[in-house]
Order: structure tokens, then sequence, then C-alpha cells
């Protein structure tokens, strides 16, 4: 049986300090590894020409995964691995994908990914108790497409196998690096919004549900009080001088802002 040709795929911007490793972990398991360089300024396409010379600048787009779909179409593999410059898959995994590439009965494998922040794991994140499946390894064609949305799973019909939690891998970000994440992943919701109107949302409504869970929860602490102030707060504004006064939802702001505004407050 002919065994199966494997391209590990990714965007990258400024990650020089992370890619590196990232690359040599996986470069003796794959046999093509394709970036695109979304320009940037930190020596990372550089360090990633150490390990593959299909490094490609592109313009940087405040959401790289636009990129997906094209370096699906032009990877040679009969199977893609979609990874992060600030992952690092399981050795478990990496030494069974030939294995798992021959079968006939799935597409698509998802492995549990384990948070990271500061070198601190956060718990139970990654874990059977809370389970956090990241779809990675997959048929190429078949009819499984990526969206430009980030972090967005897979599309299309295929057969998908969640893979036992000996299969894993390892997110590791610092609190800024993830405080600047969602603020593209706020910028780039409201510019698909606006771009896709009421004609192409379906795919993304179990995503929006999700940040409006987090939204909503978010909106219960700051009611009872008992939401932990992040410290970005105190660089931000001026906390303290608001610190014993009632938090205002976002919903109600609309109306409080109306008010304030017919007093001359505002």
């Amino acid at each position: 049986m002919k065994m199966p040709k494997i391209s590990a795929v990714t965007f990258a911007y400024n990650e020089a300090d992370k890619i590196g490793t990232c690359l040599k972990r996986l470069k003796p398991y794959v046999d093509e590894i394709m970036i695109c360089d979304l320009e940037s300024t930190d020596g990372t396409m550089e360090a990633a020409m150490d390990f593959t010379k299909q490094v490609y600048r592109v313009p940087h787009l405040v959401c790289g995964d636009f990129y997906k779909q094209w370096l699906a179409f032009n990877a040679s593999g009969d199977w893609l691995l979609w990874f992060y410059p600030d992952e690092l898959f399981g050795e478990h995994f990496l030494k069974d994908m030939d294995f798992l590439a021959k079968t006939a009965d799935y597409d698509a494998y998802s492995l549990m990914r384990h948070e990271y922040r500061d070198d601190v794991r956060l718990m139970p994140h990654g874990t059977p108790e809370g389970p956090n499946y990241q779809n990675r390894f997959h048929r190429k064609g078949r009819g499984i497409f990526y969206t430009e949305l980030v972090h967005a799973e897979l599309h299309g019909k295929y057969r998908h196998c969640p893979l036992p939690p000996e299969y894993f891998m390892e997110h590791r970000k610092t609190w800024p690096d993830q405080e600047f994440d969602n603020y593209r992943l706020y910028v780039e919701m409201h510019h698909l919004l606006w771009k896709y109107r009421d004609t192409k949302l379906e795919p993304y409504r179990t995503y929006l549900k999700s940040y409006r869970q987090i939204i909503s929860e978010s909106e219960a602490k700051n009611a009872d009080g008992s939401r932990m102030v992040h410290p970005a707060e105190e660089i931000w504004f001026r906390w303290w001088d608001f610190k014993d006064a009632e938090r205002i939802p976002i919903w109600k702001w609309a109306t409080v802002k109306k008010e304030l505004e017919a007093v001359g407050k505002a």
C-alpha cells in the first residue's frame, strides 16, 4: 500500500521566538511544510526557512486564516496537518500519523488541545472533564474546506474521529498574546457580519453563540461583583475611580447613555 504523503500548513506573523521549536518537532514526521508569512518584521520568515523552502511572503491581514484555503489547495500531500507556530503536537500523535492516514474509515481527526498561559497549564481545558477538541489532521479534498474565520472548525461533509486523550497538542501563549487574539477575534467577527450580512452567516452560528455565552457569563459576574479585574484594566483606564460604582451590562449602555446625554452628563 502506498504511504500517504502528509503536508503541514500554516500562516505566521512575528513568531520568530516560537516557530523554530514548532517546526523542529514537526519536520521528521511530515513530507512537506508550507507557510504563509504575513510580512513578519522579526525574522520569522528566515527562521522558518531553516526547515522548509516553501515559505511565501503574503500581505499582512488581521485574520491570516484567509490564507488557509490557498494553502490547502496548493499543498501536495494526501493529508493536511494544520498547525499554528505557538503549538506543539505530542510525540504519540506525530508517530501515529502515518497509521491514522492509512485508514479508509475516517477523513479527519481531532485532538485534545492543552492550553498554557505563561507556561502554566489552564485546567480543566483539554481533559475529559473539559474537552477542547481541535480538528487538525484531515484528508485533502473530500469536500473539506476552511473558512476565513479565526480558529473556525472545518466545513463540509466528512467522517470524523475524536482521538483519545493521549493524542494531544499544546497551545502555548502569553497573556498579552491572548489579549491581542481576543481583539483580533472581535474585529474579524464584526467584519464578517458586515461582509456577509444575512446571506452566509449560518456557518458561523455556533462560533458566534460561543462568544455570546462568554459575554453573558461575564455580564452576570459584573452584576454580582464576582468578576476578577484583569490587570490590563489598570493600564487602559483609571479603574480605581469606578471600583465602587455599579457595573452596567453592555446591553443596557445605549439606554444609560441617552439618559446621561439628556441631563448633559455624557
